[in-house]
């Protein structure tokens, strides 16, 4: 069973559901040449200073965010996004809110939550691939496991 509609969400699904249906239409867009570029994913590191060649996960988190009328920082890192201040226990998490993976003792790749079941999240995820790469090559619908140790969650809704 799904799990999202607690008495925290429904103050502000609204303006959550419009930031997934951003996230949600950017699904499928792909890089150019599989080298972080393209002219949507240029859109996404543009969002936050940077031009064509890096990362852009964060970027796209950031692109995300504005284009549904939310006021946020610009974050060009995925370790930006789960900061201490930000983060929740998994048991807490509603559609959404952000996942980080950890990588070398730093977070290293973020995304959505668009969907909490018991044992799983079903997320949107830029920069990523079949694989759940945190070099990947499009945005793309993924399921992750919820209570794996390299896993962080933030709120910023």
């Amino acid at each position: 069973m799904l799990s999202g509609v607690t008495a925290a969400s429904t103050a502000h699904d609204g303006k959550r559901d419009s930031l997934l249906a951003v996230a949600e239409s950017q699904i499928g867009v792909r890089e150019l040449t599989n080298r972080n570029d393209g002219k949507e994913v240029e859109m996404y590191l543009a969002s936050v200073g940077l031009g064509k060649g890096y990362a852009w996960c964060a970027a796209f988190v950031t692109w995300t965010f504005r284009k549904a009328h939310y006021t946020v920082p610009s974050l060009p890192m995925a370790a930006q996004w789960l900061t201490i201040k930000k983060r929740i226990p998994a048991k807490d998490l509603i559609p959404s809110d952000l996942f980080g993976v950890y990588f070398d003792r730093t977070v290293g790749h973020v995304g959505f939550v668009q969907k909490v079941s018991d044992t799983k999240i079903y997320t949107i995820e830029g920069n990523t691939n079949d694989n759940g790469s945190r070099e990947g090559i499009g945005v793309f619908r993924r399921v992750r496991l919820k209570t794996r140790t390299n896993l962080v969650y933030s709120r910023w809704t």
